[in-house]
């Protein structure tokens, strides 16, 4: 019985610029079942993805052509194996979708919308379709670009100025991290911080630009803090001209006092009280989830809780004068006060 006939190596060339370049094909061996072609300077070999020899040569001609024009010099992936926007952004959704607390799933829209208007301005100042295509070149290029939009790049006003301050570098960078932990959660290299079960594996990134180069460097701006005749000018105006709204001097004192963000501050509840022996502490969780613990005066304390004790007293005892509904202490001159929680 006759032997099969073995298949051997083949050259190939490509002229670019006038220049020849030759890549040798080494053909299907053991567990190598495709074609596999080297050029020097390639380091390694690599494969076709062809086990045919005719489709083969082609595939080698197109990875060397690309290698020379500066690009990794990979088989180029079929349209479908890649990861397209759609499926980039259902890897973000569920992962801010895990978050199964009232609190937390608040938060993480937050973060979520953050995360998407990233992808939507990358997208639309870099011109990748899709953007899991992105290089660390892209990246980088993306970040200088950036900088010289305007701030109204993406929706201007009919009456809006004709010079407009440019993107700042700081919001350049809120988008560079956004889009670094977005491409983490795609990449099949980055362990739990991988997103499974979302897209097939084959699809996943094998790897993050966003961590292959110099980022540009963000801007500082200077602490500013009240003086002592400041604040006392502060405390002295709340009494003056909001006298009659308790509840608005005592929320603005407690965002001096705390120092939190105001969607702290606007669901503080009692429950969160936390008295340790005189003093007046109140526990928040803040972004990320970072619980905290501040401190309040009694005097600004006593404040509220007396609120909440009249409150309380007008919706359990019937009004004076007949025919008049219970007041409530957060109605002031027939509109309601709404942002804090306290009372």
């Amino acid at each position: 019985m006759p032997r099969k006939p073995r298949k051997e190596k083949k050259t190939v060339q490509v002229v670019l610029g006038g220049k020849p370049y030759a890549a040798v094909l080494h053909p299907p061996v053991g567990s190598h079942k495709t074609w596999y072609c080297y050029w020097a300077g390639a380091v390694y070999k690599r494969s076709t993805g062809q086990s045919e020899e005719a489709a083969a040569v082609v595939a080698a001609e197109e990875m060397l052509r690309r290698w020379l024009e500066g690009d990794a010099g990979h088989r180029a992936a079929p349209a479908d194996a890649r990861l397209s926007d759609d499926e980039l952004i259902a890897i973000q959704e569920a992962h801010f979708g895990r978050k199964t607390d009232p609190a937390a799933r608040a938060r993480s829209a937050k973060s979520q919308e953050e995360c998407l208007d990233a992808i939507s301005a990358f997208r639309a100042i870099s011109g990748l379709s899709p953007i899991s295509l992105a290089t660390a070149d892209d990246c980088a290029s993306f970040q200088r670009k950036a900088l010289e939009r305007p701030k109204n790049w993406r929706k201007r006003h009919p009456r809006s100025k004709a010079t407009v301050e440019t993107i700042s570098p700081n919001t350049v960078l809120k988008w560079s991290r956004c889009l670094q932990s977005s491409f983490e959660r795609a990449n099949r290299s980055a362990g739990k911080k991988c997103v499974r079960g979302v897209v097939d594996d084959g699809k996943l990134l094998t790897s993050n630009p966003w961590t292959q180069f110099t980022w540009i460097e963000g801007t500082k701006a200077a602490i500013r803090q009240f003086d002592g005749d400041e604040l006392l000018g502060l405390l002295g105006h709340l009494d003056a001209a909001w006298g009659g709204v308790p509840v608005a001097s005592a929320a603005i004192k407690v965002f001096l006092w705390s120092g939190c963000r105001k969607l702290e501050i606007a669901g503080l509840t009692w429950d969160m009280l936390r008295a340790v022996g005189e003093e007046v502490h109140f526990e928040v969780v803040g972004k990320w989830g970072v619980e905290r613990w501040f401190r309040i005066p009694g005097r600004l304390h006593r404040r509220p809780l007396r609120l909440r004790r009249l409150h309380r007293a007008d919706t359990r005892c019937p009004s004076r004068q007949p025919g008049l509904p219970p007041q409530d202490p957060r109605r002031v001159h027939g509109q309601e006060l709404r942002g804090v929680a306290l009372g």
